[in-house]
């Protein structure tokens, strides 16, 4: 899929790049969620 994500095929670096990776998605998802709250639309904040 031509993404290198440089852990070399190391499974404790991939662990810690997915570890962070899971960790900055569901942040995004958190905002997101709280933007659509406040403008109003819950049925999107619930997603």
């Amino acid at each position: 899929d031509g993404v290198d994500i440089h852990t070399a095929k190391d499974p404790y670096r991939s662990f810690v790049y997915t570890s962070f990776q899971e960790l900055a998605t569901n942040l995004s998802h958190r905002r997101v969620a709280l933007l659509a709250k406040k403008s109003g639309n819950t049925h999107l904040a619930k997603m």
